[in-house]
């Protein structure tokens, strides 16, 4: 069977972990590694539940390949069991037997309440009442919607199409539908069978009809979803973060380099520091404006009933497409105070960061440094002293070709700016760039910011009335319906149209979370993200410049490549 990728990443973790700690180029500058141990020992509980005899020990044992596990019709499982699977703990756990057996259903709900992740197993037949309410609890009690992947087995056992499917889920997920959660359709059965199947022919379309490969996939895709491939990379990003600190270390070769260095680096994570922070607000601000918009369609799902006339429901729909745009202005206000906040903060850490003790020292040596240059250029053959912060220059000159490179960094480095703030004082030279960036950046997301007319919004919610077309005949006009079956169409009708409307609302939110997101994505690009690359084309510049521990330098910079080249591969999978 496929093995997760999960797993797969891991391995491929632990052995590049355990390979950097060989290299003795790096041992020698104190690397500290990940404590393998507990690495190892990191285990996700992910609990198979639900229906019972509804396959949960079959899929378990396709899924892992243990013959020892016991499948067969009728009641297998009567207590939760547990299998060490790769780095995943898998529980078999009993069925709910809707009250029949009760230790059962204590074991089975348990479980559910101590497992990390959920795999809700229900057959072909869908929820039965117990099942359901069971499922229900899960999501808007436990609030555990989040962790829960539902799988469909049997489905091979009617003729019934996955839409028809579907519209028999949503009747037990509403408010929510079968699109806010991950589903899968398989069949156990079929798979076993294609195992067993001798002609090719015949095995090939017992497996495509099992759609086993689509389930290991599902698990994938939710171990994925919930943070596994986080864990995983966690230990890479904490090695890249000592390694490109060990690479401006050994680029330090003299005071004025080693200052320079450190002040880059504590610039590097002003930066990165309050792009995070904005970014973390900004996703809250989005979070919220999702809520409040797909609550408003909820309502308006909610208002369609026998009740309900076709005047009434224009009126409760023009309603809501006012809440919409008052959503959208109201997250746009919020996002604007949000980010003239956060570059106005940024603006006086970077300012305090330029008056620091360490900078003043710097800039006062500079001074002198750019006087002695001054004379050397007049005078070729006086001899330059070199300078002190504690400790001996290199020359000049090559001081003179260091700072060119930092000055990428920090403006206030060249001959000009020191100058300048001797005759001037510090504010003159100190900040005026990044004041000058931070008000053509401001109100990114102002007045001209108009998410809901690049997405022509009033026509997105007015495409609503699509869907109450066709149940609208029968609503508020008097008819008696005898029949059952008229009875229950006329119900699943209802469900349908009140699960097309919310699915429309959801499309608005995702259409403009897009345009929030590429406003953001502009701002990032046009101020954060050419801040960063300056200073680390500094950092970079000033490090290419040291001729010291170069076998130690080149190392770690295969070490960084090797690192990013293994990152991308488990981001891009």
């Amino acid at each position: 069977m496929e093995e997760l990728k999960f797993n797969q990443a891991k391995q491929m973790v632990s052995e590049f972990i355990a390979d950097l700690s060989k290299r003795n180029e790096l041992t020698e500058l104190d690397l500290s590694f990940p404590n393998q141990d507990e690495y190892q020992n990191s285990k996700l509980n992910i609990a198979f539940v639900g229906q019972y005899s509804s396959g949960k020990s079959s899929l378990i044992k396709g899924l892992t390949g243990l013959d020892d596990i016991p499948v067969g019709s009728g009641v297998t499982t009567d207590q939760v069991t547990k299998y060490d699977y790769k780095d995943l703990v898998v529980w078999d756990t009993p069925g709910i037997l809707a009250g029949e057996r009760e230790q059962h259903d204590e074991a089975s709900f348990t479980a559910m309440d101590q497992a990390d992740l959920l795999v809700y197993v229900i057959t072909n037949e869908l929820f039965d009442d117990v099942v359901g309410a069971a499922f229900r609890d899960l999501c808007f009690t436990k609030g555990r919607e989040k962790e829960i992947l539902l799988v469909v087995n049997k489905s091979q056992r009617d003729s019934g199409t996955v839409e028809t499917k579907l519209n028999g889920i949503a009747e037990v997920l509403e408010p929510r539908i079968p699109e806010d959660f991950p589903i899968v359709f398989v069949d156990a059965e079929s798979y076993f069978e294609s195992l067993e199947e001798e002609d090719e022919e015949d095995r090939t379309e017992l497996m495509a009809l099992s759609n086993f490969s689509g389930f290991i996939e599902a698990i994938n895709k939710f171990s994925q979803e919930r943070g596994l491939l986080g864990k995983v990379t966690t230990p890479l990003a904490a090695i890249h973060t000592q390694l490109e600190e060990l690479l401006g270390k050994l680029a330090a070769e003299d005071p004025t380099q080693e200052a320079l260095v450190e002040l880059l680096q504590q610039k590097m994570r002003i930066l990165k520091s309050s792009q995070k922070q904005l970014q973390e607000q900004f996703d809250g601000n989005l979070a919220e404006m999702e809520q409040n918009i797909l609550l408003i369609g909820d309502e308006l799902a909610e208002s369609v009933d026998d009740g309900l006339n076709e005047a009434d429901f224009k009126h409760i729909q023009l309603r809501a497409a006012d809440d919409v745009l008052a959503q959208v202005k109201q997250t746009q206000l919020k996002l604007e105070k949000i980010v003239d906040s956060a570059l106005s903060t940024l603006e006086s850490d970077l300012q305090e960061l330029d008056t620091s003790p360490l900078a003043e020292s710097l800039k006062a040596a500079l001074s002198d440094h750019f006087q002695a240059t001054d004379q050397l250029n007049a005078n070729a053959d006086i001899d330059i002293e070199t300078h002190n912060i504690g400790d001996k220059y290199e020359s000049s000159v090559k001081t003179q070709q260091t700072l060119k490179s930092a000055e990428k960094g920090f403006s206030w480095l060249s001959n000009q700016a020191i100058n300048k703030t001797a005759k001037e004082g510090m504010k003159a030279a100190s900040g005026s760039n990044l004041h000058k960036a931070v008000l053509e950046v401001g109100h990114f997301f102002g007045a001209k910011f108009k998410p809901y007319q690049a997405i022509n919004i009033a026509e997105k919610i007015g495409s609503a009335a699509k869907f109450i077309g066709p149940v609208m005949a029968l609503i508020g006009v008097i008819v008696q319906i005898n029949d059952d079956i008229q009875q229950e169409k006329r119900a699943a009708d209802l469900i349908a149209t009140r699960r097309d409307i919310r699915k429309n609302y959801r499309e608005i939110f995702l259409e403009l979370k897009n345009e929030f997101v590429k406003r953001m994505d502009e701002l990032s690009t046009s101020f954060y993200t050419t801040e960063i690359c300056h200073v680390s084309e500094a950092l970079q510049d000033l490090q290419s410049t040291s001729e010291a521990n170069i076998k130690q330098r080149q190392q770690i910079e295969k070490a960084i490549s090797e690192l990013n080249n293994l990152r991308d591969r488990l981001v891009l999978g």
